[in-house]
């Protein structure tokens, strides 16, 4: 199964101020995929946060692939930037949730590559250098990001779906989903997989049941 990831650096901090910031949590990720193999799909860096698409192979390989990277990136960050004891470096554990294979993974996949746009940093999403859509090594000291095309491979019209911005409706429902770890695809997919993860309050509304008249 494919999900999307996200997380936040703590108060009101920039998580990414240079180049070599950029360039050490994509290391980090990396490194990550060495100790627990883990497939990218897509990712993308902005100010404060990093998303990522990913494609586990087995079981408990999120897990892994997570703590490896969270705890790696917040150990390199903090001793460069001299912020040891400064608290957690990540305002969270880190949010995510389950994508349906077919159209509602490519549409995670927009939205996470038209990150850089979509906060102004860049007009077109391709051209933000800190996304899947438009990273290239500048020199012998950047990583190389292996993509994975995933199990459901980007189009050959790609640059022109990411140059449409998702609908005000669909942002808020990734959004939704984001923020509560429900299930992204169409309603009986996401109501068995809810069923499966034993997570079928995320599909309810939030906040306290209206009481009986």
């Amino acid at each position: 199964m494919v999900y999307f990831v996200r997380n936040r650096i703590t108060f009101n901090r920039f998580l990414f101020m240079t180049a070599g910031d950029h360039a050490a949590f994509l290391r980090a990720v990396n490194d990550a995929a060495e100790h627990a193999p883990m497939r990218v799909i897509a990712f993308c860096m902005l100010l404060q946060e990093w998303s990522l698409v990913l494609w586990p192979h087995a079981d408990g390989d999120m897990a892994r692939f997570m703590h490896r990277l969270t705890t790696t990136h917040a150990a390199r960050w903090n001793a460069c930037h001299m912020s040891l004891g400064d608290g957690h470096l990540y305002h969270d554990r880190y949010r995510s949730f389950p994508i349906q294979t077919g159209t509602p993974i490519l549409t995670i996949c927009r939205y996470v590559e038209q990150g850089g746009a979509r906060a102004g940093y860049t007009e077109r999403p391709e051209n933000w250098r800190w996304s899947s859509a438009g990273y290239r090594p500048n020199d012998r000291d950047d990583p190389v990001m292996v993509l994975d095309p995933g199990p459901t491979p980007r189009p050959d019209d790609w640059e022109s779906l990411l140059a449409s911005p998702l609908t005000p409706e669909t942002l808020a429902d990734v959004e939704a989903c984001a923020k509560r770890g429900r299930p992204y695809g169409d309603l009986i997919w996401r109501e068995r997989v809810a069923r499966e993860l034993g997570v079928e309050s995320t599909l309810r509304s939030p906040g306290r049941p209206r009481k009986a008249k």
